[in-house]
């Protein structure tokens, strides 16, 4: 018989049982489900029944409930609240995370931070920074149960971590635990973190931030730094400057031979000096005290060496011109400073002075630390100046000159050497030098006063010449844009990831929003990338969209553009700032020894690589011969992957009962073989502890410890990529 006659033999009986059940469904919903009913004295008779058609909430039914208040109540059949994960996160790993909800789609970057919620840090995210995209399972309700978001991970070159993995989270509308993580990933738990951190309890008792000042506004930080100077008008950077935009800015540029500074009637220009060929200078002696009291209070505070480095640039008016908004937004007109008076001087003489400030404290002499504002080149961490994006911490070569220069010379940073005609990116304020003549005037209508500069100084960047050989050249490495932004970009096989930074990162106890931050996830496709982007809350936009990118030569691109609309995404083209090379390793712990007898304990060795922490059992102890003295081995037996990032050399830091090592390896020393390193003991011999089995070879405790030496061996993971 053909099957389409079976079909129609077994059809009737089908739709009348079809009928029969949905009957009994519509009368077991209309059972269950009603209309709710309630008087405006009472509310709701039948508080908490099943009801439909919802009035407030979500979803097809809903419960009774009482809203309104005593003096007129009502009934309501309230649905589910599904929840929008949209906002601040803060992490047990110490970062904070930007999530974006959209539909059942999440996307986050998350950054380390030194302070909480980074509410200090003048930079977020120099430890690791990582940006993630995920599915949810369902939507999250409020009062119901968690969902299941799932979905990949990677860093970007903004941190030095650069791991990649997945992820399973299990998803609350509080909170974020997860169930499973690869590839290292640290953060556990997360919790909502949306209002505002409070300030550090000193401040608050201190005072230290004084009536009226306005993080967010350039002009109220600049009088709030402080110069290491007691003259007249001289204590503070608004003093001396005036700031000719509101946030930060971005300039490419050619460093020249430093100009001096020549006063002319009130009037300063700068003149080259051939007799001088550094292309930067710092005003501070080598020997000079480097701590904020002896900066602050260098020869007596009677106007000494300020500290400042200094060079200048030509500009790259080209990129400049083209930078999206620079001639058109954010200028100080209220303070007289406008697009066309400082364009008039960049055309007489198309350069910049840039100085970097030693620090950005808030104190004078003898009145204590106070409080970091601004970027510094002796200041460590989140609060210094940023080389390639790691931060100076004071770690320059210079030498002093005596007359005429009295000032010293820098031959290198951060172990790169400083080179006439070096290209690079500076950002900063831009600003008007106004600290020089009697009456300091800003001369911001006169052209012929060379008075422009960037000061003080956020990051600077050093361009990599790409027409050198490269080292496994991939996307990978750091990206500026004609919207000003520096893009930190990934690239995984064929999968490419990245985070777009506006250059205003929030100042010091601000809490603001950057202009922009976005995420984006792509692939590699026939010469193209194409993928989705996100903004998420760092930045002060919240649009989404498609996006393609033509790539000018395949993964070793320098240059990228956009093909096609992407939305209301604003950048067009990219250029490479620098690569930053990546390298999978595995360090295997292999076996710790020590002449004597083990520490008595049952601690766990604790292994901290590149920042990401592990924990290792020793197992399977046992004497062994040592040239006739009694000693002990056991077996550690764990292997972690690391991921080396382009010249950061590796640090590593082993724990284990008090035994303790610290130890630096250069990427260069990074190679294939097997190594020692001996842990330091204790100052106190820890009391006695339960002995694993593993390990108790003899009895007691001991009276003098003896250093532990660990076994543990380089492998390659994979090709270089």
């Amino acid at each position: 018989m053909p099957r389409f006659a079976q079909y129609s033999r077994v059809t009737p009986r089908f739709w009348l049982a079809a009928r029969l059940g949905l009957a009994v469904l519509l009368m077991h919903g209309f059972a269950v489900a009603q209309l709710c009913s309630g008087t405006s004295e009472d509310g709701c008779t039948n508080s908490g029944a099943a009801c439909r058609p919802v009035t407030r909430g979500t979803g097809i039914t809903g419960q009774c409930q009482t809203v309104g208040t005593a003096k007129g109540l009502r009934c309501e059949c309230i649905g589910a609240t599904y929840i929008d994960l949209t906002g601040r996160w803060s992490a047990n790993d110490g970062g904070v995370y930007y999530v974006r909800h959209i539909g059942n789609d999440v996307w986050w970057a998350g950054m380390s931070t030194e302070t909480p919620l980074g509410i200090a840090d003048l930079h977020k995210g120099l430890q690791f920074t990582n940006v993630f995209h995920g599915q949810l399972s369902g939507p999250v309700v409020a009062g119901g149960s968690s969902v299941v978001l799932t979905g990949d991970w990677a860093g970007v070159p903004r941190g030095s971590a650069l791991g990649s993995g997945s992820l399973t989270i299990n998803v609350s509308g509080a909170q974020m635990v997860v169930q499973t993580a690869s590839g290292g990933f640290s953060a556990r738990t997360w919790n909502r973190a949306d209002a505002t951190p409070p300030l550090p309890a000193a401040i608050v008792t201190l005072e230290e931030l004084p009536i009226g000042f306005d993080p967010g506004n350039i002009f109220s930080i600049f009088n709030l730094v402080k110069k290491n100077q007691n003259a007249f008008r001289d204590h503070s950077l608004l003093d001396n400057l005036k700031p000719a935009k509101s946030k930060p800015v971005v300039v490419f540029g050619n460093l020249l031979q430093y100009q001096s500074p020549v006063d002319i009637l009130g009037k300063i220009s700068y003149v080259p000096d051939p007799a001088d060929p550094a292309a930067m200078h710092v005003n501070y002696h080598p020997t000079d005290c480097r701590e904020y009291t002896g900066f602050i209070c260098l020869d007596g505070n009677n106007s000494p060496p300020d500290g400042d480095i200094d060079f200048d640039i030509t500009v790259d008016r080209t990129r400049l011109d083209a930078q999206i908004g620079f001639w058109s937004q954010g200028w100080e007109t209220g303070a007289s400073v406008n697009a066309t008076n400082f364009r008039n001087k960049l055309q007489v003489i198309n350069r910049l002075h840039v100085e970097s400030i030693m620090y950005g404290g808030t104190t004078e002499c003898n009145e204590g630390i106070g409080l970091t504002m601004l970027p510094g080149w002796q200041q460590p961490g989140a609060a210094g100046v940023l080389l390639n994006g790691v931060p100076i911490a004071g770690k320059m070569e210079f030498y002093w000159r005596d007359a005429p220069y009295y000032s010293s010379a820098i031959t290198k940073i951060l172990g790169r050497q400083v080179n006439l005609n070096d290209r690079v990116r500076i950002t900063g304020n831009l600003v008007l030098d106004c600290g020089h003549g009697v009456r300091h005037n800003c001369d911001e209508d006169a052209s012929d006063v060379q008075n422009q500069e960037i000061h003080p100084v956020y990051s600077i960047d050093f361009v990599q010449d790409f027409t050198k050989p490269r080292l496994f050249p991939t996307l990978t490495g750091v990206w500026s844009a004609d919207d000003a932004g520096t893009y930190y970009v990934r690239q995984l096989g064929t999968t490419v990831w990245w985070l777009g930074l506006s250059p205003d990162e929030s100042p010091a106890y601000a809490d603001l929003r950057q202009t922009f931050a976005n995420v984006f996830q792509g692939t590699i496709q026939n010469g193209q990338v194409v993928g989705n982007w996100v903004d998420i809350p760092l930045g002060d936009t919240a649009n989404s969209g498609a996006m393609q990118l033509a790539l000018s030569a395949g993964p070793e691109s320098t240059a990228m553009t956009r093909a096609g609309d992407a939305g209301a995404f604003s950048g067009a083209s990219w250029e490479k700032l620098y690569d930053v090379a990546t390298r999978d390793i595995v360090i295997g712990f292999e076996s710790v020894s020590t002449e004597g007898t083990m520490p008595p304990t049952a601690e766990p060795f604790e292994f901290t690589i590149g920042g990401k922490r592990t924990e290792a059992q020793p197992q399977n102890g046992q004497p062994v011969s040592n040239g006739g003295n009694p000693s002990m081995r056991a077996e550690i037996g764990t292997r972690i992957p690391v991921t080396v990032t382009g010249a950061n050399p590796l640090q590593i830091s082993v724990a284990f009962a008090g035994h303790r090592a610290n130890w630096t390896i250069p990427v260069d020393d990074l190679k294939p073989g097997v190594y020692t390193q001996t842990l330091t003991p204790p100052r106190v011999v820890p009391s006695a502890a339960p002995q694993p089995a593993s390990l108790a070879v003899t009895a007691g405790n001991v009276s003098t410890p003896a250093p532990l030496t660990i076994t543990y061996r380089i492998e390659n993971a994979s090709p270089p990529r």
